[in-house]
Order: C-alpha cells, then structure tokens, then sequence
C-alpha cells in the first residue's frame, strides 16, 4: 500500500515537470523584433518595428538578394501598447520584443517626454533591458529604422554593434542601455545625455536594397553627438567637443585619438590608451564646489609638424600644450551646461548626494539655480608614454 501511495506521488511530481512550456511561444507565431522606434504627434504614438525575415536572414537565403532581411511596421495610437497590438492587423505574427536591440525615439518626441515610453518598457515582462537606446537627430525615430545597412544583415545589429564598438574607441559616443537611462531619470542631482543617431546622406534611398549593393551607400546612419535631458526632455544637442567633455568627465572613455597643433604650425594625433576620472565634491564656506582630476596616457600617433622629439624639452612641452586643450575640453562641456541649458545633466548635484548628503538635503530643492554658478576646478595630467619607432615626423626626416 505504501508502495502504491509513493509510485502516485512520484507521478503526480513527474506531471507537474512537464507542466514546464505552458507558456511557449513558437518561432513560427512571432515576429523577432531588433528595432524600435517611437514617435509621437500631439497625443498619438507612431510604433515602428523592424522585424527580423527568418527565410533571408539564413545564409544561404541572403545572397539571392529577392528581399531585404528585415520588415518596419508602423502603427499609431493613443498609446505604445495599443498601437503594437494594432500592428496585428499588418503583421502576419504577434510583435515579440524580448530580442530587441535598439530603442530609437525621434526628436519630436524626446522633447515632449520619454518617461511613458520608459515606463511601458521597463513593465514589460518580456522585455530585457540590455538594449541600446538612441535620439533621432533631426528625424523621426521610424526613418531610421527604415535605412538599410551593409556587413549586418540586420540594421539593428548594426547599430548596436556600431554603437558598442564606438564607446569603446571614440570618446565622443556612449551607448545607454535602459535600466541605466532609468536610473538617470529617477535619480536626484542628475539628468540623462543619450547618444544622438542621424541619417546621412539621402534619406530617400535608405529603404531600398540598393543602398547596400552600392560600395558606397546613398544613405548610412551615424552616430552624432549626445543628447541632453533636463528630467525627461531633450533640451538639447551637444557637439563632438562637449560630447567628448562629457564622457571624459563621467569616465566613460577608454580609447580614443585627438590632434592638436604645434606652436610652430602643423599638427601633431595622439592615441590616448587610458584614463580615469574623479569627481570631487567640496564645501567651501558653506558653498558647494567641485574638483574634477583627469588622468590620461597616450602614444604619439602621428607627427605633422616641425616639432623636435629628439630634443628632451619636447616632451614636456607637448604635454603642456596637451593638458591645456584638455582643460578647455572639459570646460566647454561645463560651459554648456551651466551657462547655456543651465542644468545639471553632467551629474554634479549626484557627487554632493553621495559624498555631502547633510548639506545635499538643505541644496536639493535649490539645486538647479545653485548650479549655474556652481565654481569647478579642472586639474588635468596627461602623459606621453611613447613617440614610436621613428622620432621626428617623416616631413621633417625628408626636408634633412
């Protein structure tokens, strides 16, 4: 009898395990999604999808160059989730996001404000939140994803890998997944900057296959400066300088090259190998301040210029020259933001939070006003580390 009673409750535990895929979703019911873009127009929402085409996205399908490898869908209505559901009524499969890898929100849109859109996506089950997140410069988030692009197959693909690769190795990008955005928003003492994207070229002609079947394509996308928030609007856009000031500051930078001139004319490209930041909050009587310490290293790239690396003051000299330019760099950025969007997107108000945070209670409801006039002291270092296997620049080594 026991027997019996323990071979049933074993059953009964063996049904319970195949109980495991109640929820499963075939390949054949969904429509993979790697690109979303959101627009909105007075209080309507415009959805735009790019949607992966298994059959043309499988090697051997992709060369015969019938269709091109992904679909944007669009709908609108007077939210995000109900315009995707709408897109049932186009798309022959249910929108599927837990695979996305770019959020794109047009322009019009980041100025009217994001947190709804960040709202649906944060709640959403099956959404992961390791996407990259773009503005659309000047355009409208659907525009972008509408471009064809060539090496990915799939244009999403792309931007994500562009993205991720230039964060790496070109100080004036930053890619932002959405928890981090997020953070940014509900944070005190910061606003979020978010990397730009734009359409360069002729936006016409990115939709069609042709644009990748050319060896240089009418219409490519680029990343192009970052975009800062006061809360949850865009208020503005920063140049390639600020941008790089801003990343620098936040310590965003690995690797990245930058030119300067000589004293005598001429330029002369730096690779800069390694930085680290620090972000120092001081009291001053009973006044805020900030230090900002900049560490850099670099290797002379390129030598464009009469300079002598030969002659032992050279080397002092050029990092002189070097961490100048730095600390205009850096000052440009703080410019901006204190003078011109008179807000706190560089985080300033978040280094008193942490380090000050008695003094931080009595600043917070003022911080903004505080801040336009908030003194900071840039203290740079760069370091040459290597001139490479020549001296002076090959003009030079010719002219002797």
């Amino acid at each position: 009898m026991l027997r019996q009673a323990a071979v049933a409750a074993l059953l009964c535990c063996l049904c319970l395990a195949l109980a495991g895929c109640w929820s499963r979703r075939e390949l054949n019911e969904l429509s993979i999604t790697v690109g979303l873009g959101i627009d909105k127009t007075g209080d309507q929402y415009t959805v735009s999808t790019q949607v992966v085409d298994p059959g043309q996205v499988a090697t051997r399908a992709a060369g015969s160059g019938t269709r091109v490898p992904v679909t944007v869908y669009r709908e609108t209505g007077p939210s995000i989730l109900e315009a995707l559901r709408k897109m049932t009524t186009i798309a022959p499969r249910r929108i599927y996001l837990s695979h996305l890898r770019m959020l794109i929100i047009g322009e019009e849109m980041a100025r009217s404000g994001i947190s709804e859109a960040l709202d649906f996506l944060s709640r959403g089950h099956e959404t992961r939140t390791d996407f990259f997140i773009a503005i659309a410069k000047g355009s409208k988030a659907v525009d972008i994803l509408n471009v064809l692009t060539p090496l990915e197959k799939i244009p999403a693909n792309n931007l994500f890998l562009s993205l991720e690769t230039s964060a790496k190795f070109w100080s004036p990008t930053h890619g932002i997944y959405l928890d981090e955005l997020i953070n940014g928003l509900a944070g005190e003492g910061k606003s979020p900057a978010v990397t730009g994207i734009r359409i360069k070229g002729a936006a016409e002609k990115g939709d069609v296959i042709q644009n990748i079947q050319s060896i240089t394509p009418p219409a490519e996308l680029e990343y192009a400066g970052l975009a800062a928030f006061k809360k949850d609007k865009l208020i503005g856009w920063l140049n390639e300088t600020e941008s790089k000031g801003f990343n620098y500051i936040q310590g965003f930078v690995k690797e990245t090259a930058g030119h300067l001139d000589c004293p005598n004319g001429g330029r002369i490209v730096t690779d800069v190998i390694r930085t680290s930041t620090k972000v120092k909050g001081k009291v001053i009587d009973g006044k805020p301040a900030i230090d900002i310490i900049l560490y850099a290293e670099g290797d002379v790239a390129e030598v464009a210029c009469g300079i002598d690396l030969q002659n032992p003051d050279s080397l002092p000299a050029l990092n002189k020259i070097i961490n100048e330019n730095y600390n205009k760099l850096i000052k440009k950025t703080v410019y901006k933001a204190q003078k011109e969007f008179k807000t706190d997107f560089i985080g300033f108000g978040d280094v008193f939070r942490k380090s000050h945070p008695k003094e931080w209670d009595s600043w917070k409801d003022d911080w903004q006003e505080m801040f336009v006039s908030l003194p900071v002291n840039v203290r740079m270092d760069y370091r040459i580390r290597r001139i490479g296997t020549i001296t002076n620049s090959l003009k030079q080594e010719m002219k002797e």
